[in-house]
């Protein structure tokens, strides 16, 4: 596809290689350092607006640039610049991703600020963001700095906006005839929901209060009745979310005011000194149920749990221990493989783009001289995205203090629209999502999945035939569970429509049993095999949302705070 660049006579060429995602309004390129919208027939934004927009200047908010103009001179896109490496905000929400991947409240502080002085500066120009979800929002994978997206949906002073999501939708705000009247306070109703939900890990009006029954429309009947989880008669999954103690002082009485009492205030400007939080972990207990057995304190956060052959490595906030004995972390988010004859455990992260390899049984770096910009583990290997590829990390072994490894390129994939994520990459094409997935050494299936279609896909992971998948579309949030034929050319499918978003927690114990940790604190139990029918369901008091369940062998473990605990079923 040729374009030109409006007033520039600079011509553009675009292919498949460039494709970033399709949307409702176009589809997304990128080629260098520059982002191309080319937008689907009648959703170009008009010349007007495009220059009403142009009166942004802030850094972080990521604005149409330049029109992109056909090769019969017809404006149909335009330009914008690139954030590198960018994720959705939505994807950093859940506690279970944060505690994962390191992201602490410190960093939310700082995104927070970030948004609160972007979103001054849209109004400090006139204008208004209006629709200021937790999609419209980019982060750096590093977490270090926000972004503002989808900017061409803000209303300008003769363009009014048109869309926004239900879950940040002020439905407070003055109508005329068919249209709202949105202001500067509406965009900070939305931005509390938002930094709350940062705050805390939970959508504030996502709880469930006995005076609204009806799953389909209590979220908006709690907003409209400024109902939200601060209502001590509101019943959420607390352990999925931080104690309300995390928020600072300025910002909860804000909250207090704007969430459950009604009120329309901007937020406060800035946030009290650092705040040092300590999580209470409450002792956890069997009881008629389970027989839950504690192994071991590491005396620090955990944050990943690995296990082959009994040769297992935990991970926590700040240091490995490998058969309990404590190695150093490397300071970046690492993975582990392991040997595949002697099971040695490697340590793997990525350093400028350069693929780092340790040696837990040695403490020696392995010498390797790939390159890539995404890593991942999957049943004891490694792999990595490099560019347009995906390929293994081969380990060649002569003892378990003599280990090589080397590069074996396992699937081509799209540069720009391939994601990984635990177990899997997920590519969104031309036509639709595509699943590839490495269920053993050298091989790589590709299935495409319909159901994923008009859905942003913000975690994901597979595991032993198992893959569960968290999409949103329209402001909800529902979770695919698949599980797939022998030749992978198939797969049977539930989907759980409208969970509240809290990640994704199961474990697929050698056995071929699934265990699962629903958003509602229940354990589900059931057979990796496609098309098994049996699903067994426990609900009890002891389950909790920030049990993050793992295993060794067929022994059903969970992290829990510092701790790791042994659990089953009582007979």
């Amino acid at each position: 596809m040729k374009f030109i660049i409006a007033g520039k006579n600079i011509q553009v060429e675009l292919n498949q290689s460039h494709f970033k995602a399709a949307g409702g309004e176009g589809q997304i390129f990128i080629k260098g350092q520059t982002v191309y919208k080319v937008c689907d027939p009648g959703k170009m934004i008009p010349e007007g607006k495009f220059k009403e927009l142009s009166v942004l200047s802030h850094p972080r908010i990521i604005k149409p640039e330049e029109i992109l103009l056909n090769t019969k001179k017809q404006p149909v896109g335009y330009t914008m610049r690139l954030v590198p490496n960018a994720i959705p905000l939505a994807q950093i929400l859940t506690k279970i991703y944060r505690e994962r991947e390191g992201v602490t409240l410190d960093v939310m502080l700082k995104l927070i600020q970030q948004m609160r002085d972007g979103i001054q500066h849209v109004h400090d120009k006139g204008l208004l963001q209006v629709d200021g979800n937790e999609m419209n929002y980019m982060v750096t994978q590093d977490y270090n700095d926000v972004y503002f997206i989808d900017v061409n949906s803000y209303e300008t002073p003769h363009y009014p906006a048109e869309v926004l999501m239900l879950s940040i939708r002020d439905w407070h705000v003055e109508t005329k005839g068919n249209r709202c009247i949105w202001t500067t306070m509406s965009d900070w109703f939305s931005f509390a929901v938002l930094s709350f939900y940062m705050f805390t890990g939970i959508h504030p009006y996502k709880g469930r209060h006995p005076n609204f029954t009806n799953m389909k429309t209590m979220m908006v009947d709690q907003m409209k009745a400024n109902i939200s989880v601060l209502d001590p008669q509101s019943i959420f999954p607390k352990a999925a979310a931080y104690p309300f103690d995390v928020i600072p002082n300025a910002y909860m009485q804000w909250f207090k005011a704007v969430l459950a009492e009604g009120k329309r205030l901007p937020p406060p400007k800035d946030f009290q000194a650092k705040i040092e939080f300590i999580a209470q972990i409450k002792k956890v207990v069997g009881n008629n149920n389970f027989h839950i057995e504690e192994l071991y304190d590491f005396a620090n956060y955990l944050t990943g749990f690995y296990s082959q052959n009994n040769q297992e490595v935990v991970i926590t906030k700040d240091s490995i221990f490998y058969h309990r004995q404590k190695k150093e972390k490397p300071n970046k988010s690492i993975k582990i493989g392991y040997a595949p004859i002697t099971r040695t455990p490697i340590v793997a992260w990525i350093d400028d783009d350069l693929v780092k390899l340790k040696n837990l049984k040695t403490d020696m770096e392995l010498p390797f001289s790939g390159g890539g910009n995404d890593l991942m583990s999957c049943g004891g290997r490694l792999y990595v995205k490099s560019e347009a590829r995906i390929y293994e990390i081969n380990f060649i072994e002569s003892g378990s203090s003599h280990i090589m490894a080397a590069p074996k390129v396992v699937s081509d994939v799209m540069e720009h629209g391939t994601q990984l994520f635990q177990g899997l990459a997920i590519q969104n094409m031309f036509d639709g999502y595509f699943l590839s997935i490495f269920p053993e050494s050298g091989y790589c299936y590709q299935l495409k999945v319909p159901e994923f279609e008009k859905y942003r896909i913000l975690e994901a992971k597979y595991e032993s035939n198992v893959l569960m998948a968290i999409g949103i579309k329209d402001g909800q949030y529902d979770r695919f569970i698949m599980r797939f034929s022998k030749e992978y050319d198939s797969y049977d499918l539930r989907i759980i429509e409208n969970v509240n978003f809290t990640g994704i927690n199961f474990t697929v114990l050698d056995n071929g049993i699934c265990i699962s940790l629903t958003e509602e604190e229940k354990i589900e139990i059931f057979s990796c095999q496609k098309d098994s029918q049996s699903i067994k369901s426990i609900a009890d008091p002891v389950l909790e949302a920030d049990m993050k369940l793992c295993h060794s062998d067929s022994q059903l473990m969970f992290a829990k705070g510092e701790k790791l605990y042994q659990i089953s079923m009582k007979k």
